[in-house]
């Protein structure tokens, strides 16, 4: 399983680049940079669970899940503003970047942890098959996050998107908005079957968002 873990992501990460090289070849509109942004952080993400996943001592996979965290911390606030754009819509700013606020402020405790704020506990668990991975117990503080960098944002882009879907009467437009509607869900479902643990031992979370993120980028 563990492999195949690896190759997915290994395809995710290449899926990326592409975009990115097909953004980078764009007209560079305001949208297009925050879809640079994103994939370049997407990217971060999907090259630091790679690392754990390959980690062969907990040291080395709490570093790796720094720089994923890291790569993660302001995808779905971009993501959202992008949303916004592309639908026509008036951004909340204040908001977004309340929420860009508490997300950068609240990012050194993924490096120091402090009084386990982020990390509560933390061990090296080694499965039936020999693989190793890192089993974390998370603190008040990953409540923060999950709602400042992942509930809000991705509410108020289905939300933005299915009002867009309702407002406008032209259909191949509203076929572009319901797929990337069906698009945007994916990697919601995928982190709350994680965090719910349905699905255990590996996060698919990091990979479906950069193959959803190229999906995107290529449907527009």
């Amino acid at each position: 399983m563990v492999n195949f873990v690896i190759a997915l992501e290994c395809f995710g990460i290449c899926l990326t680049v592409v975009a990115l090289l097909l953004l980078l070849n764009g007209e560079g509109a305001k949208e297009q940079k925050l879809l640079i942004i994103i994939m370049c952080s997407s990217l971060a993400q999907n090259v630091g669970y790679l690392l754990e996943l390959t980690a062969t001592a907990l040291e080395a996979a709490m570093a790796a899940i720094t720089v994923e965290n890291v790569g993660s911390a302001f995808v779905a606030i971009c993501y959202c503003w992008f949303i916004y754009l592309y639908c026509y819509m008036k951004p909340p700013k204040v908001l977004l970047r309340t929420l860009a606020t508490v997300s950068f402020f609240a990012l050194p405790t993924v490096f120091f942890n402090w009084h386990g704020l982020f990390y509560r506990e933390v061990r090296w668990v080694a499965e039936a098959d020999g693989f190793y991975h890192v089993d974390i117990t998370y603190g008040p503080l990953y409540v923060v996050f999950l709602f400042s960098r992942v509930i809000i944002p991705y509410t108020l882009c289905i939300c933005t998107l299915m009002r867009a879907v309702r407002e406008r009467s032209d259909r191949q437009v509203n076929r572009q908005y319901w797929t990337i509607l069906a698009i945007s869900t994916l990697p919601v479902i995928m982190l709350a079957a994680y965090v719910l643990k349905l699905v255990k031992v590996f996060d698919f979370t990091p990979v479906t968002l950069t193959i959803s993120m190229a999906l995107v980028v290529i449907v527009i």
